[in-house]
């Protein structure tokens, strides 16, 4: 950097970025080393950068269901246990109803499709607060924070059974449904406890007239 004094030249070299610099006269076994010691530290940032990158994408993989994008089981869990506040809270455990029926007769991947379009359905229904999740096959399961009105909860129910039956795919309309069973936690009992009151108005709901939605009462 001619022109410049060697003081001038190490404060706008640190100033913008640089981590080693070479002035004049050359001396190439030290500029070679110079260059090598910079490769070095390049490749290290490019490995630490891709083992984060790597970490991230198996964080994402391990807690997110690959068909919908939504929350798997796992990602279920892990947010309620990092919940700040899961003291009060309703449940949904929503099934689409016939989903094998409609796998055999228009094939696995229109029943893929119909997931999709039922996971970003309830995804819109929900604010971002609350949890939505596929638990597994054609079931979903919904936390909605801070919700414990009974009559809400069951408005709510039947506004999904009613746009789930308006469902229509590949501009045709079929007749989809789906079946929900939905709880309040109350405070003495655990997340598991809830689940399974939800778990069993829905199995009542589905073995009976399905496409509909029934409250899971709290008995001490």
């Amino acid at each position: 950097m001619s022109n410049v004094s060697k003081l001038e030249s190490e404060v706008l070299l640190v100033k913008y970025g640089a981590d080693y610099y070479i002035s004049k006269p050359y001396n190439m076994p030290l500029v070679l080393h110079k260059i090598n010691k910079s490769a070095e530290k390049c490749k290290f940032i490019y490995h630490e950068e891709k083992l984060v990158n790597e970490e991230f994408l198996l964080s994402d993989k391990a807690y997110k269901d690959e068909l919908t994008s939504l929350l798997n089981r796992h990602g279920l869990y892990f947010k309620l246990d990092n919940s700040e506040d899961a003291s009060s809270y309703s449940f949904l455990m929503i099934d689409i109803d016939n989903l094998k029926t409609c796998n055999d007769f228009y094939g696995h991947l229109y029943g893929d499709l119909l997931i999709k379009v039922v996971s970003q359905l309830l995804f819109g229904e929900f604010r971002n607060q609350d949890i939505v999740a596929r638990f597994g096959g054609n079931e979903f399961v919904v936390v909605i924070k801070s919700l414990d009105s009974k009559k809400v909860l069951l408005e709510k129910c039947k506004e999904i059974n009613k746009k789930v039956n308006e469902l229509i795919i590949d501009d045709i309309k079929r007749n989809f449904s789906c079946s929900i069973g939905f709880a309040i936690h109350h405070s003495n009992e655990s997340f598991e406890d809830v689940m399974k009151r939800a778990d069993f108005a829905l199995y009542k709901i589905k073995h009976t007239t399905k496409n509909d939605c029934m409250y899971a009462e709290f008995k001490d």
